[in-house]
C-alpha cells in the first residue's frame, strides 16, 4: 500500500526525494540523448540527400566527359586536315613560285625574239602578197590575150 509523502518517515521520503531526482536527471539524459539522436538522423538524411545529388552529379559529369571526349577526338581531326592542308599550301606555293619563274624565262625569250618574229611574219605577208599578185596578173594576163 502506497502512502502519501507527509506520511512517510524521514528515510523513506528522502529516499523518494533521491528516486524522483534520479528519474528526472534520467529523463533529462533521455531528452538530451533523444535529441542528439534526432541531430544524427537529420544530419544523415542530409548527408544522404547529399550524397544522392553527388550521385547524379557525377552521372551528368561522367556524360559530359563522354561529350568532351567526343569533342576533342573532333578537334584532333581539324586539326590534322589543317595540318595537311597548310602543307599542301607550301607545296602549291613553291609550284607557283617554279611556274612563276619559267613564265619570266618565257617571256622575256618571246620579248628580245619577238622582232626577228614580227619580220618573219612581214616576210611572209609580202611573199603571199607577191604570189597573190603574180596569179592575179597571170590572170589579167590570159584575159588580155583571149
Amino acid at each position: 500500500m502506497s502512502r502519501a509523502p507527509d506520511e512517510l518517515g524521514g528515510d523513506e521520503a528522502a529516499g523518494l526525494q533521491r528516486n524522483r531526482r534520479e528519474v528526472d536527471v534520467l529523463a533529462t539524459m533521455m531528452g538530451a540523448d533523444s535529441q542528439r539522436i534526432d541531430g544524427l538522423v537529420d544530419d544523415v538524411g542530409a548527408i544522404k540527400g547529399a550524397v544522392t545529388n553527388l550521385h547524379s552529379g557525377v552521372g551528368e559529369l561522367k556524360d559530359g566527359v563522354n561529350e568532351l571526349r567526343g569533342g576533342m577526338i573532333a578537334l584532333t581531326r581539324l586539326s590534322i586536315n589543317l595540318e595537311r592542308q597548310a602543307e599542301d599550301y607550301g607545296k602549291t606555293q613553291t609550284q607557283m613560285a617554279l611556274m612563276d619563274g619559267r613564265l619570266r624565262v618565257a617571256e622575256t625569250t618571246l620579248a628580245s625574239e619577238l622582232p626577228p618574229l614580227k619580220e618573219a611574219r612581214t616576210w611572209a605577208v609580202r611573199g603571199m602578197l607577191t604570189v597573190l599578185g603574180v596569179v592575179g596578173l597571170a590572170v589579167i594576163g590570159l584575159v588580155i590575150v583571149k
